[in-house]
């Protein structure tokens, strides 16, 4: 018995001898951390951290989660005070009052958790990759910031899938993050790049590809009117009637049928009405034919008469009786009337197809027309149906089947079939140009493709389309060129760019301008004397340009290389062969080797065209040939010359000659304008007169 007392009572001295040595190891440690002496205490926690968990793992956190020393580290300090809050739970009350000495309870461990979590959350937000958002969810889970974190790993991999940017990777997104804010845009976006990779080489076979392999894409419709774009890009009747078909079921097939009608129309003679039903028996609105030849071939112009208008036709003959308060021209075999101040619909026989409900009404274009109920606008097929509801301020014609819509002063898009493509949300709209617009949202602009989405976001002070497939951007004040991608060309340096002529677009800088190429190469170095009417005067024309230097004006082709001859003052842009030039002070014309083939006597010149030029001498203008023959003589005010005939002005009244300079209608008219391709309209204040190309009289009427 005394033997046994003695072991026992050695068991308990070698336990307190141990338990002394295991708190002077972690008091130790608290001590040095107290004089930031971290190697020290560090060694002193990890010697204890065995048999005082709680305490040492704690030190230990506090050391790691300190940025003054080499120890520093997050993830450990995250990991130590985890172990000090698990071994918190399992202490006894002894343990836990001995702990409270080293300030350590529930509520500091609490903290320092807190603490290490939020300046881990502040490291991850400064790096701001996937990966390590990734790690803090993963090893971090049950701090607060995980939500955040989530929300911005999301984020994060978005932006990462956009550099990317192919339809794979917007699908993995999607399939990865099905709970992200950027799930439905990265659904779109999968959408947008999976057409065009699928599309990339632009072919009609593509396309039908796409169509057959996608039936449910929202990019199906778009892929159809690029197919009929394709298929009827030379205009001809054959292209157009093949699509319609071919292809019976597409939104389009019913315009591509009336545009083989109207291209094979062109006079409207009995032979041609025939052998349009020989050609085309499946013709879908045959019904329309035998009525269209009857009164097609007519030109019915307004006529007022008693304070009525009716119509007649080229030869003076009646064709409706006067009773409108107003009428305009036919177009696509309607015109509007006006009575009782509303306006309606009449074909060519007179009779009202459309009522007279409407406070305005506009002409049909592509069967489709604009017409004001009371103070809202709205679209009509010929029908009458409204395809757009009249609810909108303000509607925009239709381009590429997409009209402008203006709400409470907001501008948005809709289809001709009706479909909200956007909803009236841009401060400024442009019309779709190869199914793509530039749309503008506070004060900052974008691009938007046919399904209303942003294929460039809205980041640029201003954007202007310069080509087809080019737009100049600018961002605080300086200006470059982007393609239809959102891809930098020409680099933000320049205070002013151009359109692309000939592949060439002016562009400023510091007072000086030059010309870069499509892929933003300077292509004509910026040496030459800026102003800002260069930005219409300093467009190349045919592979020639004028070039400002000092008083000077100086003809450059599209290399740069000066067009330069003898004795030459100044230069004009060529034009079929001959180049304006002045010779002591006096204007006339070289041939392209510098020869002169007119005398230089006039005070001005222009280019020619179609055989013939306006020249200025003696402050009026004429016309000459190319021999340098006088065809007008230098009487009038202005000479501007058109297709068929040469309008010309004196003291601001118009007048018409032929090419041949034979009188048709004398300078006392207020405007004159071309009614189909043959009937002259003049107006006046008191008179209306139509008159042919001829210059015979079809109608005079004086007006009330």
């Amino acid at each position: 018995m005394i033997r046994s007392g003695k072991k026992s009572v050695l068991l308990v001295l070698a336990l307190f001898i141990f338990n002394s040595v295991s708190a002077d190891n972690l008091e130790d440690g608290f001590e040095r951390l107290k004089i930031f002496d971290y190697f020290k205490a560090k060694e002193y926690f990890e010697k204890s951290l065995e048999k005082k968990p709680t305490g040492a793992a704690y030190g230990l956190s506090k050391i790691f989660s300190t940025d003054n020393n080499p120890f520093y580290n997050l993830d450990s300090a995250r990991k130590y005070i985890l172990i000090s809050g698990f071994s918190f739970k399992a202490d006894k009350p002894k343990a836990i009052k001995y702990y409270s000495e080293f300030g350590i309870n529930e509520s500091a461990i609490s903290q320092l958790s807190t603490y290490i979590c939020e300046k881990y959350f502040i490291y991850v937000q400064k790096i701001d990759s996937v990966l390590l958002y990734d790690h803090f969810i993963l090893d971090f889970g049950s701090c607060s910031e995980s939500e955040n974190v989530i929300e911005l790993r999301n984020a994060a991999a978005f932006r990462d899938a956009t550099k990317i940017n192919t339809s794979e990777i917007y699908k993995m997104y999607a399939k990865t993050y099905p709970d992200a804010k950027d799930f439905v845009r990265a659904n779109e976006l999968y959408q947008q790049r999976l057409f065009e990779e699928q599309t990339v080489d632009n072919t009609i076979s593509s396309y039908e590809t796409f169509i057959a392999n996608n039936p449910d894409s929202p990019y199906k419709d778009e892929a159809d009117r690029r197919i009929y774009r394709l298929s009827t890009v030379r205009n001809r009747v054959g292209d157009f009637a093949s699509f319609a078909r071919k292809y019976p079921s597409s939104k389009y097939s019913g315009d591509s049928w009336r545009q083989v009608y109207s291209l094979s129309m062109k006079d409207y003679t009995e032979a041609a009405f025939n052998k349009f039903k020989q050609n085309y028996p499946d013709y879908p609105f045959a019904g329309e034919l035998e009525t269209d030849y009857k009164l097609q071939n007519y030109t019915f112009l307004p006529v007022e008469k008693n304070e009525k208008w009716g119509y007649i036709n080229e030869e003076g003959t009646e064709l409706i009786a006067p009773q409108f308060d107003d009428a305009i021209l036919f177009s696509e075999g309607l015109a509007v009337v006006t009575l009782n101040e509303k306006s309606g619909y009449i074909n060519k026989s007179g009779k009202v197809v459309l009522p007279l409900i409407y406070t305005e009404a506009e002409s049909f274009q592509n069967g489709y027309a604009i017409v004001l109920v009371d103070s809202l606008y709205g679209m009509i097929n010929r029908k009458g149906e409204f395809v757009i509801k009249p609810e909108y301020d303000e509607l925009g014609d239709v381009v590429e089947d997409v009209c402008i819509a203006v709400q409470d002063g907001k501008s948005g898009y809709i289809s001709k079939s009706g479909k909200k493509i956007t909803e009236c949300v841009y401060d400024l709209a442009n019309e779709f140009h190869d199914g793509f617009a530039i749309v503008a949202v506070d004060e900052k602009h974008g691009l938007i493709n046919t399904l209303g989405k942003f294929v460039i976001e809205p980041l640029y002070d201003e954007l202007v389309s310069i080509s087809r497939s080019r737009m100049k951007a600018s961002n605080n004040d300086k200006w470059g060129v982007i393609d239809m991608n959102g891809n930098t060309i020409a680099t933000f340096i320049y205070d002013d760019i151009g359109d692309y002529n000939d592949g060439l677009a002016l562009a400023s800088m510091n007072g000086k301008y030059g010309y870069i190429d499509e892929q933003g190469i300077e292509r004509i170095p910026m040496k030459y004397k800026y102003n800002s009417t260069l930005m219409n005067t300093g467009k190349f024309s045919n592979g020639y340009v004028l070039l400002r230097q000092k008083n000077k004006t100086l003809l450059a082709d599209t290399s740069g290389a000066i067009i330069s001859f003898s004795g030459v003052e100044q230069y004009g842009l060529p034009g079929q062969g001959l180049i304006p030039v002045m010779k002591n002070k006096k204007w006339g014309y070289a041939d392209m080797t510098g020869k002169i083939k007119i005398q230089p006597k006039y005070d001005m010149v222009e280019s020619f065209h179609n055989g013939i030029a306006k020249v200025k001498s003696k402050g009026f203008f004429g016309v000459i040939d190319s021999t340098g023959a006088s065809v007008i003589e230098t009487v009038y005010d202005n000479v501007i010359p058109q297709e068929n005939y040469l309008s010309v002005v004196k003291e601001s009244k118009f007048g018409v000659l032929t090419k041949n300079a034979t009188l048709i209608l004398p300078c006392a008219y207020r405007s004159i304008d071309l009614i189909g391709n043959k009937i002259l309209r003049g107006v006046n204040e008191n008179r209306l007169i139509y008159v042919d190309l001829s210059g015979k009289i079809v109608y005079v009427g004086d007006r009330e």
